[in-house]
């Protein structure tokens, strides 16, 4: 879509860097596409490079000291302490439920999926032995493929133990669901 048409009239051994950048420039201000899709099109156009080099048709690669395009990430302001106290334990939660689902959130940095799929197994005295997610309906496999050990305070394992005396099905939050307790912090937000 892109390669073909900037480079058709050029032997591919006949581009260089100063091509490339020129084409990279052009992707930029004229295509108006993004960093990301033009990394996307430089790595393709690796792929045809590397491919003319083991095949001796190139002897250098038009594509040296060419880096990927780097989008610097705006600043995000974190929530301080005082705001997290406000939200997590000063809001009039309606939900009490979705307010620790939450607060595990918070403490933890467990995804939503991930506090989705505790069940009484994981949840011990001093951590919660985190092994799967419940995604689409079904326990699946961490997205990182690897179980890990999560430290939480004794007050926390308290209220959890509480959510496990109440539980039909052995789940933690068999009741809550991730997209309602997200909505619902977002309302409180």
């Amino acid at each position: 879509l892109h390669l073909l048409p900037y480079f058709s009239t050029k032997q591919l051994s006949m581009i260089k860097p100063t091509d490339v950048k020129k084409f990279r420039l052009h992707l930029i201000e004229e295509k108006k596409l993004s960093f990301k899709s033009v990394t996307n099109i430089l790595s393709a156009f690796k792929i045809i490079i590397d491919v003319a080099q083991s095949d001796d048709l190139l002897t250098t690669s038009p594509l040296r000291g060419i880096k990927p395009l780097m989008k610097i990430s705006p600043v995000r302001n974190a929530y301080t302490l005082e705001d997290a106290k406000k939200v997590l334990c000063l809001f009039n939660w309606t939900n009490q439920s979705q307010r620790l689902f939450n607060f595990v959130a918070a403490l933890t940095g467990l995804r939503l999926s991930e506090i989705n799929a505790l069940r009484k197994e994981n949840v011990f005295p001093t951590f919660i032995d985190l092994k799967d997610q419940y995604l689409r309906g079904e326990l699946r496999p961490l997205k990182t493929k690897e179980s890990r050990k999560i430290p939480i305070c004794p007050e926390l394992y308290k209220q959890l133990s509480d959510r496990i005396a109440q539980s039909t099905d052995g789940y933690v939050f068999y009741d809550v669901g991730a997209t309602k307790a997200s909505d619902s912090l977002r309302k409180i937000l």
